[in-house]
């Protein structure tokens, strides 16, 4: 078996599978719920994408602007990082890491379609935000530059050069 296919199946079983089991447990509960009139999913900006199929800027951002699933799939994110907490994978000569970025990435489309799919099925009203940030303890070792833009109106330390790379890295390249 290839390494891509191994990595693929450990990412779909250990990470996205249990991810999209949790978010319909959760909406399992809602529709059992007297009391619960509506659901808020909370998705990221990291599902959506300001460029067209030509890779040209949108003029607007909106629902229809989400990255395809199958597109993360093929393609790496730039900024595509190796990932100690994520399991390298190899066969012959090639090792495989997959990026958190991709992975939390197709972790949050894929919850989100079945959020939805299920919602529907039930009779959920079930809306969908994009926070501008998510506060929390980093899963990085300093901090992440998001958070340094984020802070330099505070903090006096704004880097324009810091916001294009940061830019950067929530676009898909085509491979």
């Amino acid at each position: 078996m290839n390494s891509i296919v191994i990595v693929e199946n450990h990412v779909r079983t250990t990470i996205l599978e249990p991810a999209v089991r949790g978010v319909i447990n959760v909406l399992q509960a809602c529709a059992k719920s007297d009391s619960v009139r509506k659901v808020v999913f909370t998705s990221s900006i990291s599902t959506i994408t300001a460029k067209d199929d030509e890779g040209e800027l949108r003029s607007m951002v909106d629902e229809s602007s989400i990255v395809p699933i199958n597109q993360v799939w093929k393609t790496k994110p730039k900024g595509w990082v190796s990932s100690p907490s994520l399991k390298t994978f190899s066969s012959s000569s090639v090792a495989v890491t997959p990026s958190k970025l991709q992975v939390y990435v197709l972790s949050k489309l894929l919850t989100e379609e079945k959020a939805f799919q299920f919602a529907k099925e039930k009779g959920i009203d079930l809306v969908s935000i994009i926070p501008p940030t998510v506060a929390g303890p980093f899963l990085t070792p300093s901090v992440p530059a998001s958070v340094q833009v984020l802070l330099s109106p505070i903090t006096g330390n704004f880097q324009p050069n810091l916001l294009i790379k940061i830019a950067k890295l929530f676009s898909l390249e085509k491979r």
